[in-house]
């Protein structure tokens, strides 16, 4: 019996570990959206711009240049590893769009796995607990 405890403890330590990992990289997700939400916003925003507006250029932690709309039409794109290329605004909203469609498939894919994962660590806690009172018996 204390074998089958013992079992069951580090199967409810390691459910309990996997379930926190998910939690957090459903929190990254949610914030990488949000990011790639805001960017499709900003990039319709732009299209509306007149050429020649005076807009504000973010350069990282909430500082910003000001400066002036040269082009509305056309943005540069960072596509990794310190590569950036040049893109009409539309393209660029067809692949924030792709971006955003792919997170959210992984994220109600991860949303699945939690609640699985959830349902059988509850499982994994109720055993525990019915072994417990078993034992005081």
């Amino acid at each position: 019996m204390d074998q089958t405890k013992d079992q069951l403890y580090a199967e409810f330590r390691i459910l309990s570990e996997q379930i926190n990992q998910m939690q957090q990289h459903l929190s990254n997700l949610d914030h990488q959206l949000a990011e790639l939400i805001q960017l499709q916003n900003a990039l319709t925003d732009l299209e509306s711009l007149k050429v020649g507006s005076k807009v504000l250029i973010p350069l990282g932690s909430g500082v910003f240049l000001q400066g002036e709309l040269k082009d509305n039409k056309e943005i540069v794109m960072a596509v990794g590893s310190a590569v950036s290329v040049k893109k009409t605004v539309g393209d660029a909203k067809n692949i924030v769009e792709g971006q955003i469609s792919e997170m959210k498939q992984i994220t109600a894919q991860l949303e699945q796995e939690l609640s699985q994962g959830a349902m059988q660590y509850r499982m994994v806690q109720h055993q525990l607990q019915h072994l417990m009172a078993d034992k005081k018996q």
